[in-house]
């Protein structure tokens, strides 16, 4: 039995959960840029050859801002609203990107032959990596922080209504009276 004052020690299978989650997650962000360099160098004549269109120059800002993203840590002298507002930035930034992806995968990549190129679709897979990032860097903070305000209120109101019963006080205008002296 684990008591209040003892520390709990995470499991073994914990630990090994986290370290495989880990590297699965290094490995795919080292692809991501040894593939996305590759990519650059072999349709770098795309860029030359058609004026209209800056995918290149999109895929390459893709591979420089992804490292960005693995950055946000939460230091324990740093205060949480610090953290909270590099996910935030990170989310408008990843949305910004992905709003530029969009213009160029689909309206600018019309005057040229793109479309069967490695670098269209790794566009297209930064594009959608950079969506979901901005989807769990703006919308997760707003639907967690709804949750524990309400949380936090409907705890609140059953404690009053705990500590009214035992009181044997009726407070129709659910206000607390505190007694202690």
């Amino acid at each position: 039995m684990i008591r209040d004052n003892e520390e709990r020690k995470p499991s073994l299978c914990y630990i090994v959960f986290l370290t495989i989650l880990s590297l699965t997650l290094i490995a795919g962000l080292v692809a991501y840029i040894v593939l996305g360099i590759v990519y650059l160098i072999e349709d770098y004549k795309l860029s030359n050859e058609c004026k209209g269109c800056n995918l290149w120059a999109y895929v390459l800002v893709s591979v420089i801002l992804s490292c960005m993203n693995i950055g946000i840590k939460n230091d324990s002298d740093e205060p949480l609203d610090n953290s909270l507002i590099k996910i935030l930035i990170g989310g408008i930034l990843n949305l910004s990107m992905s709003i530029w992806g969009g213009i160029e995968l689909w309206n600018n990549s019309d005057s040229c032959d793109v479309f069967n190129s490695n670098l269209w679709k790794f566009g297209l897979s930064s594009f959608i990596l950079q969506l979901f990032i901005c989807f769990i860097s703006l919308l997760v903070p707003i639907i967690l922080l709804h949750y524990f305000a309400t949380y936090e209120n409907t705890l609140n109101s059953t404690n009053l209504r705990d500590n009214q019963d035992k009181n044997g006080i009726k407070n129709d205008l659910n206000l607390q009276i505190n007694t202690n002296v």
